[in-house]
């Protein structure tokens, strides 16, 4: 007897589940010595029965330096604490620990004879499991001047040292696809710190003052004896790519943009010009692809910072907060191809070379893809003021329906300073620095908004 089929779907995705357990031991002795532990134990099934499960100790050791007896007498000081700690976390968000299943794989035997067959196509690490990221750090908290001025200050190291990458199988090993290995040595270290003043002048006026900046050096900082899969991303969508991560990649950060470096144009016919390996000026017919593009910069930023003031007057206050970024490179893919008559810049459509203007900035027009390269790569550095508010507070009597209103003003995103000629350095794409990060294609304007309200409490 045949059943018919009444619905069929396919399970695109593995599930996956994560069991975890987690402790912490806190200890503090004469309100001056602080001790913190911390014990994770996580389980993954994307990994194989026998590495599944992970142990991810931390701890923490605080100094409160003004409990001290001979800080007794330093009134200018109110709080200063010395912190250190060390810890590991694990990361189970890594390519599935599962086989490539090749079918079609047809011979043929003794003549004229097809013989169809399958075939796994890609080797499996059996002891694929969590990647690892051990980090020690030590940091300052301080609040001087009767706590006006309070601040902290860390410094850290970062590195991840079983990194999961694709890798190339041994040729003589018969297989065809890549397959996810614990190879690749990543490094992060830098340093955070933050400020902020508050006071109070009379009995109407306060205000307050911020900031905080942030460094990171981030590097791929090694390979175990392997070769990687390359990835490469950063599409343009013309055929050309901007971002390679290889064997090569080692000493440089994560998202490096791998691009030909830009010599200018010919000044005697307007084409643009290369530099190859061996640093000669070429066009770009003359470029090989597997030698002379170079890397040269990050979309990561390097640093990262914010600020923030305000202050509150009687029935008024205002308030402004900005943050932004330096460091980073961007790439200006729209820029890039012009056969359809997009919008362009000012500059690239009033300022090109021509046998009347050899001076321009910009090269002749031309009807070819070009290639990736620096003259399109522009300094992603900006600052941004992301809100101003100004608000009153009206006055209401007691017993009133409206028991408190207050009217306020606030512009967001109303300014920024910025050096790319696009429209917004703020690229974050796909969210991967292999991706479309840090590339504009069809970007739109960061929106600017004003917004009138009141709030009321009744």
């Amino acid at each position: 007897m045949l059943a018919s089929v009444t619905s069929l779907y396919n399970i695109v995705f593995n599930e996956t589940k994560l069991a975890s357990y987690f402790g912490r031991f806190q200890y503090k002795l004469m309100d001056r010595y602080l001790v913190t532990g911390t014990l994770r134990r996580d389980g993954s099934s994307n990994f194989g029965k026998d590495y599944r499960w992970g142990t991810f100790p931390a701890f923490g050791l605080g100094w409160v330096i003004t409990k001290e007896s001979f800080m007794s007498d330093v009134t200018a000081i109110n709080l200063l604490k010395l912190r250190g700690g060390w810890g590991k976390l694990g990361n189970q968000n890594v390519p599935l620990n599962n086989q490539s299943y090749a079918s079609g794989k047809n011979a043929y035997l003794g003549g004229s004879i097809l013989n169809e067959g399958t075939t796994i196509s890609s080797q499996i690490d059996p002891t694929l499991s969590w990647e690892i990221t051990e980090e020690s750090s030590v940091g300052l908290d301080f609040e001087i001047l009767n706590n006006r001025l309070k601040g902290t200050f860390d410094l850290y190291d970062k590195n991840t040292s079983n990194v999961i990458l694709y890798t190339k199988p041994y040729m003589t090993s018969g297989l065809t696809d890549q397959s996810p290995a614990h190879v690749g040595e990543v490094s992060n270290k830098g340093y955070e710190i933050s400020l902020r003043w508050d006071d109070k002048i009379g009995d109407n006026f306060s205000y307050w003052i911020g900031g905080n900046f942030s460094n990171n050096k981030n590097e791929l900082t090694g390979l175990k004896d392997a070769i990687l899969s390359p990835v490469v991303g950063g599409s343009l969508g013309n055929g050309q790519t901007t971002k390679l991560l290889d064997n090569t990649t080692i000493g440089q950060p994560l998202g490096s943009f791998y691009i030909y470096d830009y010599a200018g144009f010919d000044a005697t016919n307007g084409k643009m010009l290369y530099y190859n390996a061996t640093g000669d000026k070429v066009t770009q017919d003359a470029l090989n692809a597997n030698t002379d593009r170079k890397y040269v910069g990050s979309s990561l930023p390097k640093t990262n910072y914010g600020v923030t003031l305000g202050f509150n007057y009687k029935n008024f206050d205002f308030s402004v907060d900005g943050y932004g970024t330096g460091g980073a490179k961007v790439y200006n893919g729209k820029k890039a191809q012009r056969f359809a008559g997009e919008n362009i810049e000012d500059a690239i459509a009033t300022d090109f070379w021509t046998p009347n203007n050899l001076t321009a900035s910009n090269p002749a027009p031309f009807n070819q893809v070009p290639v990736a390269s620096t003259y399109y790569l522009e300094s992603g550095d900006f600052f941004r003021i992301n809100n101003i508010t100004v608000g009153y507070k009206l006055p209401i009597q007691e017993n009133n329906f409206i028991s408190a209103c207050r009217i306020y003003v606030n512009a967001i995103n109303p300014f920024i300073t910025q050096k790319f000629s696009g429209f917004s350095p703020e690229l974050n794409g796909d969210g991967n620095p292999y991706g479309t990060q840090g590339v504009e294609l069809d970007a739109y304007p960061t929106l600017r908004s004003f917004v009138i309200g009141a709030n009321l409490k009744f």
